[in-house]
């Protein structure tokens, strides 16, 4: 897909050099100056360009493109929105477990009789697990 997107944007920056070239010599090139995949790519953008406009000249066409740009933007709106609801419980999983190891860390830095503590739990853990 980059390599297709690279083509059609290198295309034009050449079509775009020719129109440049074109202007400022006051003469078009010769159609066969023009390479063939400069003068598709081009020519397919004209197109385009040219049905855009036309679509948005009328009215009832332009009412249903930015009726469909409109879903469309909601679409990826609600999207998006979903994606933020759904992922809200795996974040306050992550922030409270990391808030706890925060918090432990403080306590334990703050008073040397809970690393006591918690050194002679994890001994007795330890030990119970090898027997």
């Amino acid at each position: 897909m980059s390599s297709w997107v690279e083509r059609v944007a290198s295309d034009l920056a050449a079509g775009a050099a020719l129109a440049r070239e074109a202007a400022a010599s006051g003469k078009l090139p010769t159609i066969s100056s023009v390479p063939a995949n400069v003068a598709e790519t081009c020519s397919y953008t004209a197109a385009a360009t040219v049905l855009v406009a036309m679509l948005l000249a009328a009215p009832r066409a332009r009412r249903a493109v930015w009726d469909a740009v409109d879903t469309a933007l909601a679409v990826v709106c609600l999207v998006l929105l979903l994606g933020v609801v759904l992922g809200m419980p795996f974040g306050a999983v992550y922030i409270g477990y990391r808030g706890i190891g925060f918090l432990l860390t403080s306590l334990v830095g703050a008073f040397p009789q809970l690393r006591a503590l918690a050194d002679a739990a994890s001994r007795a853990i330890r030990s119970t697990a090898k027997a």
